[in-house]
């Protein structure tokens, strides 16, 4: 096929795509400005779940753009190493409290 048969495009090549509840509207910008948008739904009040997706959709655009240098990130990678601390602290006290009953163990024999 030389290159110039790749510009063109026949009819049934473009189609545009059709949703239920655009097959009557027919308008591709109604559908943006619906379907567009951060949506929530972890309380039952609209204002709260409207100001807390504009907040889960900042946080996932500050990801996006910045990386692995986005506060975000860095908030919730202190948090992860916050808890493994605390799960290897709760480990070692576990240990030296079995330790403990066996030597109660022993001394009581």
């Amino acid at each position: 096929m030389p290159p110039s048969n790749l510009l063109r495009f026949t009819a049934s090549l473009i189609h545009r795509r059709t949703f239920p509840w655009t097959s009557k509207l027919g308008d591709k910008h109604l559908l943006m400005r619906q379907c567009l948008g951060p949506s929530c739904h972890q309380t039952r009040s609209l204002e709260t779940n409207r100001s807390k997706a504009r907040e889960i959709l900042q946080e996932k655009v500050d990801i996006f753009y910045k990386g692995q240098s986005s506060m975000v990130l860095q908030e919730k990678q202190e948090s992860q190493k916050k808890k493994e601390e605390k799960k290897r602290q709760a480990k070692k006290n576990l240990e030296r409290k079995r330790h403990l009953k066996e030597m109660h163990a022993l001394e009581d024999k």
